[in-house]
C-alpha cells in the first residue's frame, strides 16, 4: 500500500505547479530517508541532516498540503481501506497535520491537550464560515513549542527504553544462539568420536576373533601332537616296565640260598628238587645236553620273557633255543596281569611289581626263544660257583631296566612340563585376548550408548536452536517496527507539527529551533558474566543476569526553544544467559594389560566423564589414551642377571678352581629365541686359583662337614682290597684337623654302602650310617677299623640320600658340606645315583669322588666321574687299582687332601714363612684379655704393616684383621705369653699374632 500511495501522489502531482510538486517530492524523500536512517541505525549527524531537510521544506508544506488534500477528497469515495492506509501513511511520513484534518476519524484534541486553541485550530486546519481562524500569538506559539519539546523528549525517552529492551533481548538471544551452536558443534564432534570408537572396537573384535581362532588351532595341534607322543611313550614305558618286572623275577630266581651275598657259597635258591614238578611257578635249570641255563615257569608266556632277559644277563647265549613269539598284540593287558601273577609266584618273599599303566595302542611283537619243558636229566639246582656271578649279572640287568624306565619317565615328565609350559603360554595368550575382547565390548557398548545419547541430545539442541532463531527473527522484526513507529512516525510528526507552528511565527525562524543532540550509547562492563537463573529465551517477567551502565555525551547543546537533552546514563540488563559448564574428567586409570606379549600390542588407560559440558562450556578432552607396548620381537633371547661374585677356591694348593654364574631373569621366548647353556661362556666362568705347589705335608684346616661314604660291595674289592681301602681312609683322617687357631675346623662322619640287596618292592636296601658328624677323629678311626665287607651290590644312591639327611639334621650352616665317596664299581642303579648326585649339587653339597677302577677310561670310572661336582677335575681323583693304592698310599692321600680341602697348611712351609715374615699367627678372631690393648691404625693394608707398627712400639704381640677391603685394624696386644694365661682370650674381630725374635 505504501507503493500505491506514492504512485498515486506522484501521478496527481505531475499535473500541479512545479513548486507544489517539488514540495511533495521533498516530503516523500524526507520520509524515505528517515526510514532508511532508522533501519540502518544512523548517527545523529544523519538525523540532523533529516531535520534540516524538513526545515527547508516547511515553506512549501502548506501548498503541498493543500494539493494532497484535494487528492484525498477525490479518493475518499474508494473505500475505508484507503482511509486506513492514508492514516498510516500520514503517521509514517510525518506529513503536515492538515492532511490528517480531512480524515473525519482522526482527532488531535486528546494528544495535544493544553495546546492553545488557535494553535490547535491552525494544526487542524479548520475554517469557520469560510473565514480562516485567527493566527496564534507569539506567546501561544512559544508555549506550543515548549509543549512539542516535552512531547519530543518523552518520545525520545520511549525510544531509548525500547532500544535498550531490544538490545538486551537481542544480545541475550545472540548469546543463546552461540551457546546452542557450540553445543551442537560439540555434540557433532562427540558423535564422530563415538562413531570412530565404535568402528575401532568392531575392527578390534574382528582381529581378536581371528587371533583367537589361530591360537586355538595351534593349541589343538599341540594337544594332538603331545597326545600322540604320550601314547607312544606309554607303549614304550609299558614294554620297559614289563622288562624290569621280568628282570626282577630273574633276580629272585638267581638269589643264593645262603643269603644275599653275591659271593655266597650256597646253591641257587629253588623250592623243589630237580626230579619233582615245580608247583610254585619258577626255577632255573641247566640243560644236561648242552649245559645251558633256562628258566622254567608255569606260565609259558612269562617263561618266554624271562628266558629272553636271562639270555641278556648271560651275554646273549642260549643253548636250548626254540623260535616263538611273546604276545604283544591286543592281549597286552592280559599279559601284564599274567606278569604280576608270575611275579608273586616266585619263591622266597612276595615280590611287588612296578605298577604299569597299560597302553592304549598295541606294542609291536618281540621275537624270543621258547624253551621246552624240563627234560628228565636236566639239573635244576645250581652249584656254589654259579650263584654269585649269576645273581650279580641279574642285578645289573635289573638296574639297567630300571634306569631305562627312569630315563623314559624323565623324558615323559620333561615332555609333560614342556607341554604344560606351551599350554600355559597359549592359555595366557587366550586370556589376554579374552580380556581385550572384554575391553573392546565395553568400548563398543560405550560407543553405542554414547551415539544414542548424542542423537537424543542433538535433536533437543537443534529444536532449541530453531526456537531461538525464530525468536531472534521475531524480536528483530518487532523491534524494527516499534523503533520505526517512534523514530519515523512520532518524532517526525512532532517535529513537523512544531515546524508548522514556527512557520506562523514572526519572531522565530526554523533555524532558531535547535534540539539537543547526543552520541550513541557506550556500554560499560556487565556486573555478571552469566546467570544460571536465566531461561534460554528472554523472559521479561523474571529479570536475570547482570546490569550494565550505558553512557553517552552531548554532541550539540540545545537552543532556547529546542528540545532539552535526554538522560545521559541508563541501566540495562546484560548477560542474561546460563553460565557455561566446562567438562570435568576423572583421573586416569592404570594402564591395561598389553593386548600382546610380544610383536607389538597396545595398552590403554581411561578416565570417566564426571560432568558433561553445557551452555557452550569447554568440551571434554580425550577420555581414552593408547600407547604401544610389547614392541619387542616374539622371538627374543633370554635376559641374564649380572655376574655373581667369585666362589671360594676348591683347593688350597696344586691349583683349584673358583667360579661365578649368571642367573636367567627372563626366559627366552619364541621359536628363534635362545638362551646360553648353564655351563656356557655367557653364563658360567671358571678361573684357576691357588696354583702354588703343595709341600706334601698339608693338613686340612677348612671348616668342613665331611661325610666319607665307603663302598664295600663285592664287585668293588675283595677282603684284602677292602683292608687297603680302610687303611687309605685312616691315613686320610690323619690329614684333617677338627680345630685350627682356636677355631672349629672339620667334622667327619662315616657311611658304609655296598650292602645292596633288591627288596620285595624292587628297590635297593638302605646304606648304613656308621658314625654321625664328629670332631673325635680317634672315634672315627676306630669306626673305620671295625668295618666289615658287606659284599652286596653298590647301593650308592642310598648312601647319598643318607648323607643328605645327615647334613640336614646336623650340618653347620657356616661349614662347607663335602661328601667323599670312595668306590670302585658302577652302581647297578646308575641313573638313580647320577640323579641323586645332581640333587646334592643343587643343594650346595660338594660331591667328591675317589674312583678305584684300574682303567681311567673304563665304564665304571666314567660313570663314577659323572657323579662328581663341576668342574669334575676339581672333585675327582682316580686311583688305578688296589695295587697302586697300596704301593703309593701317601701320594694319593696328599692328592685327595689337596683337591678336596679349600684351606690347608703345611707345617714345614709355615715355619719357613713365619721366619721370613717375623711373626706367627696364633689365634683367629681372638684377643688377649689383658688390659692395655691400643689401636695403632685403622688402615693397615696387611699383617706385615701392622707387624712393623707393633714392633716399633716394642710390643711382642699384635692383633690385625682386614674388613671390607678398606679398613685394616691394627692393635698392640699386652699378652704375657702365647696362651695369654693371665687373663685368657676373648672373642674379637681381629686375629692374634706373635712377633718372633
Amino acid at each position: 500500500w505504501r507503493h500505491s500511495y506514492i504512485a498515486a501522489v506522484m501521478k496527481h502531482l505531475f499535473g500541479q505547479s512545479p513548486r507544489v510538486a517539488t514540495s511533495a517530492v521533498h516530503a516523500l524523500l524526507c520520509w524515505c530517508f528517515a526510514s532508511a536512517v532508522n533501519q540502518a541505525g544512523g548517527s545523529n549527524l544523519r538525523r540532523r541532516e533529516t531535520a534540516n531537510a524538513f526545515a527547508e521544506s516547511q515553506e512549501s508544506f502548506g501548498e503541498a498540503d493543500r494539493a494532497i488534500a484535494a487528492l484525498f477528497d477525490r479518493q475518499q469515495q474508494r473505500g475505508r481501506w484507503f482511509h486506513r492506509a492514508l492514516h498510516a501513511a500520514a503517521n509514517l511520513t510525518g506529513m503536515p497535520p492538515a492532511s490528517n484534518a480531512v480524515l473525519s476519524s482522526h482527532k488531535l484534541n486528546a494528544s495535544l491537550a493544553g495546546m492553545p486553541s488557535r494553535v490547535l485550530s491552525l494544526l487542524q486546519g479548520k475554517q469557520r464560515g469560510g473565514i480562516r481562524a485567527a493566527a496564534p500569538t507569539e506567546e501561544e506559539i512559544t508555549r506550543s513549542i515548549g509543549i512539542f519539546n516535552t512531547f519530543l523528549l518523552q518520545a525520545w525517552g520511549r525510544l531509548d527504553q525500547l532500544r535498550a529492551t531490544c538490545r538486551t533481548s537481542l544480545e541475550q538471544n545472540r548469546q543463546t544462539l552461540e551457546q546452542l551452536d557450540a553445543t551442537i558443534s560439540r555434540l557433532s564432534d562427540e558423535d564422530a568420536g563415538f562413531k570412530g570408537m565404535r568402528t575401532t572396537a568392531v575392527a578390534g573384535l574382528q582381529e581378536a576373533d581371528e587371533e583367537l581362532a589361530e591360537i586355538q588351532r595351534r593349541r589343538n595341534s599341540e594337544i594332538n601332537q603331545h597326545q600322540e607322543q604320550k601314547e607312544a611313550d606309554k607303549v614304550e614305558l609299558y614294554i620297559r616296565q614289563r622288562d624290569a618286572n621280568v628282570a626282577l623275577i630273574i633276580v629272585r630266581l638267581t638269589k643264593c640260598s645262603g643269603g644275599s651275598s653275591l659271593l655266597s657259597k650256597g646253591s641257587l635258591h629253588n623250592n623243589k628238587s630237580a626230579s619233582s614238578e615245580s608247583t610254585d611257578g619258577g626255577r632255573l635249570c641247566r640243560s644236561k645236553a648242552t649245559g645251558g641255563l633256562y628258566a622254567q615257569l608255569s606260565d609259558p608266556s612269562m617263561q618266554a620273557q624271562v628266558q629272553q632277559l636271562l639270555g641278556k644277563a648271560l651275554g646273549g647265549h642260549q643253548d636250548v633255543p626254540t623260535t616263538g613269539a611273546v604276545s604283544n598284540g591286543p592281549e597286552a593287558a592280559e599279559e601284564f596281569l599274567q606278569l604280576r601273577r608270575a611275579t608273586t609266584a616266585v619263591p622266597a618273599t612276595t615280590a611287588a611289581v612296578i605298577e604299569v599303566e597299560a597302553p592304549t595302542t598295541t606294542p609291536a611283537p618281540i621275537e624270543v626263544a621258547l624253551v621246552p619243558p624240563e627234560s628228565e636229566g636236566d639239573r635244576c639246582v645250581l652249584g656254589p660257583s654259579e650263584c654269585g656271578p649269576l645273581h650279580e649279572s641279574s642285578i645289573r640287568m635289573f638296574g639297567e631296566q630300571k634306569d631305562a624306565v627312569a630315563e623314559l619317565q624323565r623324558k615323559m615328565a620333561a615332555d609333560a612340563h614342556a607341554h604344560s609350559t606351551v599350554m600355559q603360554d597359549y592359555n595366557l595368550q587366550m586370556e589376554i585376548i579374552h580380556g581385550t575382547k572384554f575391553q573392546l565390548n565395553d568400548r563398543l557398548a560405550e560407543a553405542t550408548a554414547g551415539m544414542n545419547g548424542m542423537e537424543e541430545e542433538m535433536v533437543h539442541a537443534q529444536r532449541e536452536l530453531r526456537v531461538a532463531r525464530h525468536e531472534a527473527h521475531r524480536l528483530h522484526k518487532q523491534c524494527t517496527v516499534d523503533i520505526a513507529k517512534i523514530l519515523n512516525g512520532e518524532l517526525c510528526s512532532l517535529r513537523s507539527l512544531r515546524g508548522a507552528v514556527v512557520a506562523n511565527s514572526q519572531a522565530l525562524k526554523p533555524e532558531d529551533i535547535v534540539d539537543c543532540e547526543v552520541s550513541d550509547w557506550s556500554p560499560g562492563e556487565c556486573s555478571r558474566k552469566c546467570d544460571n537463573r536465566c531461561p534460554g529465551p528472554i523472559n521479561v517477567n523474571r529479570p536475570c543476569g547482570g546490569t550494565q551502565k550505558l553512557t553517552r555525551i552531548i554532541v550539540q547543546q540545545p537552543g532556547v526553544n529546542g528540545m532539552t537533552c535526554p538522560p545521559l546514563q541508563q541501566l540495562v540488563s546484560c548477560n542474561q544467559v546460563k553460565c557455561p559448564i566446562d567438562c570435568q574428567l576423572s583421573k586416569w586409570s592404570g594402564w591395561s594389560s598389553c593386548t600382546k606379549e610380544c610383536g607389538g600390542g597396545v595398552r590403554q588407560r581411561t578416565r570417566s566423564v564426571l560432568r558433561r559440558p553445557k551452555n557452550g562450556g569447554e568440551v571434554c578432552d580425550a577420555n581414552t589414551e593408547t600407547q604401544p607396548c610389547s614392541t619387542e620381537s616374539c622371538s627374543a633371547d633370554c635376559e641374564l642377571d649380572t655376574w655373581s661374585s667369585w666362589s671360594g677356591c676348591t683347593a688350597a694348593c696344586n691349583t683349584g678352581y673358583r667360579e661365578r654364574r649368571r642367573q636367567v631373569l627372563k626366559e627366552a621366548r619364541g621359536e628363534a629365541g635362545s638362551c646360553p647353556s648353564e655351563r656356557g661362556r655367557r653364563r658360567f666362568q671358571l678361573q684357576r686359583c691357588n696354583r702354588q705347589k703343595c709341600a706334601g705335608d698339608e693338613f686340612c684346616i677348612a671348616r668342613q662337614d665331611v661325610v666319607i661314604a665307603l663302598d664295600s660291595s663285592a664287585s668293588t674289592v675283595d677282603n684284602d682290597g677292602f683292608t687297603t681301602t680302610k687303611s687309605f681312609v685312616e691315613a686320610l683322617l690323619d690329614r684333617y684337623k677338627t680345630e685350627a687357631y682356636d677355631q672349629p675346623a672339620a667334622r667327619i662322619g662315616l657311611v658304609q654302602f655296598g650292602n645292596g640287596e633288591v627288596l620285595a618292592d624292587g628297590s635297593a636296601s638302605k646304606a648304613e650310617q656308621v658314625l654321625g658328624l664328629s670332631t673325635d677323629l680317634a672315634k672315627v678311626k676306630q669306626a673305620v677299623q671295625g668295618l666289615q665287607q658287606k659284599k652286596g651290590f653298590s647301593n650308592m644312591a642310598q648312601a647319598m640320600s643318607l648323607a643328605d639327611r645327615m647334613y640336614q639334621t646336623h650340618g653347620r650352616s657356616e661349614a662347607e658340606p663335602l661328601l667323599l665317596i670312595i668306590s670302585g664299581s658302577k652302581p647297578p642303579f646308575k641313573d638313580q645315583a647320577i640323579q641323586k648326585a645332581r640333587d646334592l649339587r643343587k643343594k650346595g653339597i660338594r660331591v667328591f669322588i675317589v674312583a678305584l677302577p684300574q682303567f681311567a677310561k673304563s665304564e665304571e670310572t666314567l660313570t663314577l666321574r659323572a657323579m662328581a661336582n663341576l668342574p669334575r677335575r676339581a672333585s675327582f681323583v682316580h686311583i688305578p687299582g688296589m695295587s697302586k693304592l697300596k704301593a703309593h698310599q701317601a701320594t694319593f692321600v696328599q692328592q685327595v687332601v689337596a683337591a678336596a680341602c679349600p684351606r690347608s697348611e703345611s707345617p714345614s712351609e709355615d715355619e719357613k714363612e713365619d721366619k721370613i715374615l717375623g711373626f706367627q699367627l696364633l689365634r683367629e678372631r681372638k684377643k688377649c684379655g689383658t688390659p692395655g690393648r691400643a689401636m695403632l691404625s685403622r688402615y693397615a693394608k696387611d699383617p706385615q704393616k701392622c707387624y712393623e707398627l707393633a714392633k716399633a712400639k716394642g710390643s711382642k704381640y699384635f692383633g690385625y684383621r682386614m674388613l671390607r677391603r678398606r679398613y685394616g685394624f691394627c692393635f698392640t696386644e699386652m699378652a704375657s705369653d702365647d696362651t695369654c694365661s693371665a687373663d685368657g682370650f676373648k672373642r674379637s674381630i681381629t686375629n692374634f699374632y706373635k712377633i718372633l725374635g
